[in-house]
């Protein structure tokens, strides 16, 4: 399942909720003091192997995860359960928002490594924070190990703001921004309660 909603916050929402992005309604910039950035690879693996993929370094910034909370966990947390309502009743597992930059050693045609969030049930959720280029890029296999060379694509979704895209565990991996300077989204990655856990 690889679900696709268009304006999927009304607009005072959407603002509410990530004005802490941007709080002088400018261009983005990580002059923000409020939020702490953390910089990293987006997945280091098999790259090596294959000319069309490459991983990149993108800023993150956490909201959730296993060691605590940002400031910022509770606008976002309610903009997501607007879209999943559902998501007291499944566990959320990790939550950042992520900022890929324009890399000018990557072209339209290299992706970073595709990957499953979890190798277990779960949904992937991306919440597009700007327009940008940059797909998300999906394949047809589930979380379950497979190796990359495998791999199926089925489908690309293009960055435009306020875009949100569900998936249930398939590979994706992201595109580098290559005609705007930084790619946006919010990310939540959602464990689903297994048959045996009810009741």
């Amino acid at each position: 399942m690889i679900k696709i909603i268009d304006d999927a916050l009304p607009e005072d929402m959407f603002k509410k909720c990530f004005d802490f992005l941007n709080p002088t309604n400018t261009e983005f910039d990580f002059h923000n003091e409020n939020i702490p950035w953390t910089l990293g690879r987006d997945i280091l693996t098999e790259e090596e192997l294959n000319p069309k993929l490459k991983s990149t370094y993108q800023m993150h910034h956490m909201l959730f995860w296993d060691k605590g909370k940002s400031e910022h966990y509770d606008g976002c947390l309610s903009a997501i359960k607007s879209i999943l309502p559902e998501l007291a009743e499944i566990s959320l597992y990790r939550m950042k928002i992520n900022a890929l930059l324009n890399n000018s050693k990557v072209d339209a045609g290299i992706t970073n490594i595709p990957h499953a969030d979890l190798l277990e049930p779960h949904l992937s959720f991306v919440l597009y924070l700007n327009d940008s280029d940059g797909d998300t890029v999906f394949y047809k296999e589930k979380w379950d190990a497979i190796p990359l060379s495998q791999l199926t694509e089925c489908k690309r979704v293009s960055p435009k703001k306020n875009r949100v895209v569900i998936s249930d565990g398939n590979y994706h991996a992201s595109q580098n921004p290559i005609d705007n300077e930084i790619r946006l989204i919010l990310n939540a990655v959602i464990k689903m309660k297994e048959d045996n856990d009810k009741g």
